[in-house]
């Protein structure tokens, strides 16, 4: 039947054409391709033939016959093929999951860990309700620095969540003194006083005597760290929290603040696949000047789950003057992006004063909504192979040595194109 319906349509093609063949004629023109009739042979045009050209021209006309085939097809092939005859043949790329090269694949490249070092210097220890905190006419709110991390994905995250204190040097020299008894509590977001995290365990500030330590032990993440620092161990689903990271005894010091994603790490964990983290933060007071102990760092840890080297991943970091009752703002903030050998791979002081392709895709994200200009936000697209320890560092501080209350994001900004479905470029 096939056939039949082959031929039949052919037939409806060609004999309308064959009725139009023309005589041959000298003085006339062509215009290829043409077929014309000379003494009962058909001629067809090898290109335009201008007129005066005689019929046996061959750089003109051939007779039309010659055109045909002159072996008649074989028989079809009764088996089907085989896939090694495909040896030695190019391979297509395979399927990306993001179409702004050279991310292709980078969704096997997530967020792995935020490390968090500010100093806190208010002597009033954190209470037990963040809520009730705030409601406190005298309170300052320089007593904690906050660790932020948002989940998407259908399935659980497992997360190890440290509060410890963080003995760190300035450029000259000195010491800045740790926090000698830091406590962690973990909220969703907002902060209501229903947020607290609190099944089964949602607070600690000696993570030896706390509901996870046989977890914790399990990492050997805490073999040199001391008992009265904390951790936890939970399981989150999808959403937003923070771990707020203060005094337990009244004490001043530097704190270091830690998410670490287990999965990742290869800990005992009940992770699901395909739950990720899409972006970390961290929240806190910034004291006036740019060294150690005076800045806010946030150190963000890349993992490259794929065993191709060269996949790449674009975070996009933001550093905002978070002001609240309570506390005011870090005016003009600055922002360093550098790797962990502080070779500085990015920085910005004013997200609306950069090529226009930058501000564009920061605005299609919509992450500074409602940001002033004199906050910090810039796009890096880094290798994490190539980078000292898969990581990066975020240092905020204020562009005119002001101290104040400062918020310091990193997301995930092909994961959040895959999310949120929306395209930055490249």
């Amino acid at each position: 039947m096939k056939l039949f319906s082959y031929y039949f349509i052919s037939l409806l093609v060609l004999v309308p054409a064959l009725l139009a063949f023309q005589a041959h004629n000298q003085s006339l023109r062509y215009t290829h391709p043409a077929i014309v009739v000379s003494n009962g042979v058909s001629y067809l045009s090898l290109q335009d033939v201008p007129e005066g050209t005689t019929i046996t021209s061959t750089a003109y006309w051939t007779p039309l016959l010659s055109t045909a085939p002159s072996a008649e097809p074989g028989d079809p092939p009764v088996t089907e093929p085989s896939s090694d005859e495909l040896v030695g043949l190019p391979t297509p790329d395979p399927v990306v999951d993001d179409p702004d090269l050279p991310n292709r694949g980078s969704l096997e490249v997530r967020l792995g860990n935020i490390s968090t070092a500010a100093y806190i210097p208010n002597n009033q220890p954190f209470s037990s309700g963040f809520q009730a905190q705030l409601d406190s006419a005298g309170l300052d709110y320089k007593g904690a620095i906050m660790v932020g991390y948002t989940v998407v994905g259908n399935g659980n995250k497992n997360l190890l969540l440290t509060g410890k204190g963080h003995t760190e040097g300035d450029s000259t020299g000195n010491l800045i003194p740790a926090m000698s008894d830091p406590r962690m509590e973990v909220w969703g977001y907002p902060f209501n006083p229903t947020d607290k995290l609190t099944d089964p365990d949602g607070s600690n500030d000696d993570w030896q005597n706390g509901f996870y330590q046989s977890q914790i032990n399990t990492t050997n993440f805490f073999n040199q760290y001391e008992s009265k620092y904390s951790g936890l161990y939970p399981t989150l689903t999808g959403g937003s929290y923070v771990s707020i990271i203060s005094s337990a005894d009244g004490g001043s010091g530097n704190v270091r603040g830690e998410t670490y994603e287990t999965y990742q790490m290869g800990w005992t964990s009940a992770s699901d696949a395909t739950a990720k983290l899409t972006g970390v933060s961290t929240n806190g007071w910034v004291q006036a000047g740019n060294e150690p102990g005076q800045r806010m760092t946030a150190g963000v840890g890349i993992r490259n789950l794929s065993s191709d080297t060269s996949l790449q991943k674009r975070l996009i970091c933001m550093g905002k003057g978070l002001g609240h009752p309570y506390a005011s703002p870090l005016y003009n903030p600055r922002i360093e992006v550098t790797d962990m050998n502080h070779n500085v791979l990015a920085t910005n002081e004013s997200w609306t004063n950069q090529s226009q392709s930058m501000i564009d895709a920061i605005n299609i994200t919509g992450l500074m909504n409602n940001w002033g200009a004199d906050n910090a936000c810039v796009i890096v697209t880094v290798t994490p192979s190539q980078l000292p320890y898969s990581s990066v560092l975020v240092k905020l501080y204020s562009e005119d040595g002001q101290s104040g209350n400062g918020l310091v994001e990193v997301y995930d900004l092909d994961l959040l194109e895959s999310v949120y479905g929306y395209d930055a470029g490249q």
